[in-house]
């Protein structure tokens, strides 16, 4: 635990020593800058690609497939409305002829016991 202690305060010390030393040597004089700039290669900016262009592009292309989904889900409704009026039709003529059934055998039974 002791040598521990030891090689810690020894790496402390040492780092603390060459922060001291070194100062500020990876930061030049602005003179000294100023003069060596001029000799740095000037590279033309890269243009950003427009994101607002792509947004756009997602936005439509969202709001496409939501009229699409809206107008398909339109038809669907209409063949349903449509096969359901058809439904209600066989129901009500089947009614009647239930009822046609219902009356005939009623009268065949009355028929019957009056015999």
């Amino acid at each position: 635990m002791d040598e521990n202690k030891k090689i810690e305060y020894f790496f402390k010390n040492r780092i603390n020593r060459l922060e001291k030393e070194d100062g500020d040597w990876d930061r030049p004089e602005i003179d000294i800058f100023g003069q060596a700039q001029k000799h740095f290669p000037s590279y033309p900016q890269k243009k950003k690609k427009d994101r607002k262009i792509w947004w756009l592009l997602l936005i439509g292309l969202l709001l496409m497939t939501w009229i699409g989904y809206t107008v398909y889900l339109n038809k669907k409704i209409n063949v349903l409305g449509a096969e359901l009026e058809i439904a209600g039709q066989h129901l009500q003529q089947n009614k009647a002829d239930s009822e046609k059934t219902k009356t005939n055998l009623s009268n065949k039974i009355k028929t019957l016991q009056s015999k």
